[in-house]
């Protein structure tokens, strides 16, 4: 690989936001650690390589005793949290066409390999995520928090709650501890 996987930078401040209001916790000394500076200006284009944020999500982990810090992570999220994205996904007429929004242009919020897809089945629809490429796959704790936060944008651009009828995760314990 030539260049390692990033992340779009509103990852790190969903993180910050949850370790302040759901743990009670100032994110700035564990981030420091892992030489993120939570002061710097974040714009669309500032991204932050998929190493740092596995440093970030691990120490995130040992603060709080809790792996599911993720999944609270992800609540956090709003339409501008995504940047462009975001707002495109808020122009999206049906939770459908903001489901296919995602399947074409994912790869502005991460770089990292990944195969999204999106299926018809009977009366419903499957979204599919999926990393070819273990080594270069986010740590659980992104995951979870990505999927959470698409919860989120669901159930903004649709405007009531949305559940998926059925979630299935994949997680090789030797690779994310």
């Amino acid at each position: 690989m030539l260049h390692e996987p990033t992340t779009l930078a509103m990852a790190i401040h969903l993180l910050a936001d949850a370790l302040r209001e759901e743990y009670g916790v100032d994110p700035q000394p564990v981030f420091s650690d892992v030489g993120i500076d939570l002061q710097k200006e974040v714009s669309p284009q500032c991204r932050y390589p998929l190493s740092q944020m596995r440093e970030l999500w691990a120490a995130t982990v040992e603060l709080t005793g809790d792996p599911t810090v993720g999944l609270r992570t992800g609540w956090h999220a709003r339409p501008a949290s995504f940047y462009a994205f975001g707002f495109s996904w808020m122009a999206s007429e049906t939770l459908l066409e903001g489901l296919k929004r995602l399947c074409r242009y994912g790869k502005i919020v991460s770089t990292a390999s990944f195969e999204l897809s999106l299926r018809e089945l009977d009366d419903t629809y499957a979204l599919s995520e999926a990393y070819p490429d273990e080594a270069h796959s986010p740590p659980r704790e992104g995951i979870d928090a990505g999927m959470t936060a698409l919860l989120r944008l669901c159930d903004i651009v649709a405007e009531k709650r949305i559940r998926p009828v059925r979630v299935e995760l994949v997680c090789d314990d030797n690779v994310h501890p």
